[in-house]
């Protein structure tokens, strides 16, 4: 190698630095110059290459870097559930989780450093029993991209929108993007809610412009935070989108219907055998309304007293020892 030194210029260079390509002359300069111009003194791998200047030593470099890089994508697929110290997670997250449930929402979270991670600011304030949520607002064919930091759960989807579609909230630049959506009807814009974690095509579904945010996520899965991507009436058509899943109604109690239905349903069942004492005129009472209940399906009532191996009330007054026999 000759040539002076280029950091001191003082003595001949025996060194060539890998990262930046500065011809040093020894230790001292060698450091000298990543301080002053804060280089790494390491090969950038994916830096660009000559087809003449490329060869056997190239291919090996290459190499060593795509096996690099699939170590380090195995390590961080290892890693993902021991992020939080002790394969436990903090107070905050797990309060967060728990809310979410609470409310029906499927909380999903990211693995410590991801950028996604970082971002969320959502929150929930045990004093109020209220979840800020962070919400972005994702307006179609547009660079525009608005935030919420701690939007109140509560708070209604077109108020909200309404407010960030106000001409005096922009820049001449971002209100040009924004003209169509502020040239429409708040109550006429499409709001869209991605459908995480799916592995087919990409679905949204359409919420409720008129409705809380917290009615809106219920039945469904948070990734970090929402996003919720505003759409043109004429766009609308150009998404993917997939109807809600049917919600679970809690059936309502009705023992002795649903006793007559399930005989309907399901004949031959065996009932637990009962002794039916004398002194019990209640039971007795309760018995005959059933049977006056059953008698309206037809052959139900036999099928209800053979199951039981008892006989019918009409038959009990001819039975002397307070007891009836199958």
């Amino acid at each position: 190698m000759s040539g002076k030194c280029e950091e001191c210029g003082q003595s001949a260079a025996k060194y060539k630095c890998p990262g930046c390509g500065l011809r040093s002359c020894g230790l001292s300069c060698v450091k000298a110059h990543k301080a002053r111009i804060g280089c790494t003194g390491k090969r950038d791998p994916t830096a660009f290459v000559k087809i003449s200047d490329f060869d056997d030593n190239r291919i090996m470099s290459d190499y060593n870097f795509l096996e690099e890089a699939l170590r380090v994508a195995d390590v961080a697929k290892r890693s993902k559930y021991k992020s939080f110290v002790g394969g436990r997670k903090p107070g905050v997250l797990k309060e967060l989780i728990y809310q979410a449930r609470f409310r029906k929402t499927k909380f999903v979270h990211m693995a410590n450093g991801m950028s996604r991670r970082i971002a969320n600011t959502t929150y929930f304030n045990r004093k109020r029993k209220c979840m800020y949520w962070r919400v972005e607002w994702i307006f179609h064919s547009t660079d525009i991209r608005l935030v919420d930091e701690n939007l109140d759960e509560h708070v209604n989807l077109g108020t909200v929108l309404e407010k960030h579609l106000s001409p005096q909230s922009h820049s001449p630049t971002a209100r040009h993007q924004l003209r169509d959506f502020l040239q429409q009807p708040v109550d006429q814009l499409k709001l869209l809610f991605k459908k995480e974690l799916d592995d087919a095509k990409e679905s949204y579904y359409e919420l409720n412009i008129n409705e809380s945010l917290r009615q809106q996520l219920s039945f469904k899965t948070v990734l970090e935070f929402p996003e919720i991507r505003v759409v043109l009436p004429s766009d609308i058509d150009r998404f993917s989108i997939v109807e809600e899943e049917p919600k679970p109604v809690k059936p309502a109690a009705s023992p002795v219907k649903s006793v007559a239905e399930e005989l309907v349903e399901q004949t031959g069942k065996t009932f637990r055998e009962e002794e039916i004492k004398d002194e019990e005129q209640d039971k007795e009472q309760d018995d005959m309304k059933m049977y006056d209940f059953l008698g309206d399906l037809p052959g139900q009532a036999d099928l209800l007293w053979k199951s039981m191996e008892v006989q019918p009330p009409s038959l009990m007054n001819d039975v002397e020892d307070g007891e009836l026999s199958g």
